[in-house]
């Protein structure tokens, strides 16, 4: 097997990515970052695929291993790994992932490459202000 590339890395296949590894995923609006993270592979497909997750995270810097420590994953799903260099281009790290439960179902919704970023910007976006641009505080909705 190939020597890991070490953090950061753009992946190019499934062959260095490993459950934990996490990415920052850009809001639209307001100069925030939220984080996808891999939380297993997906078997039931061939090739084999990964299992992804958003966080309950979004903070005005990319994601850390110490952030993201004991975030909830909102939203599972199936994904190809070019998801991640289409909503943030590269894995930032690797962190223990969250357990959640039903990731091994073979009928797991499966998203398309920018879906997560999507639920992003569902559930964190809609909560900045138009302005000021980029965001400078923590806007309402969000618990400290």
């Amino acid at each position: 097997m190939p020597r890991h590339p070490g953090y950061p890395f753009e992946p190019k296949s499934m062959a260095h990515i490993r459950p934990g590894d996490f990415w920052g995923i850009p809001t639209r609006r307001g100069g925030w970052c939220c984080c996808g993270q891999v939380l297993g592979f997906y078997e039931w497909t061939t090739p084999r695929s990964l299992v992804v997750g958003l966080l309950d995270w979004c903070e005005p810097q990319p994601p850390t291993a110490e952030a993201i420590s004991g975030a909830a994953v909102l939203r599972s799903g199936n994904a190809h790994f070019k998801t991640v260099r289409k909503t943030g281009g590269m894995l930032l790290g690797s962190a223990e992932p969250p357990a959640v439960a039903g990731i091994d179902d073979p009928n797991l919704v499966t998203w398309g490459y920018k879906v997560i970023e999507g639920l992003a910007h569902e559930h964190f976006g809609r909560h900045f202000p138009e302005s000021p641009v980029p965001a400078i505080e923590r806007p309402a909705g969000f618990a400290s």
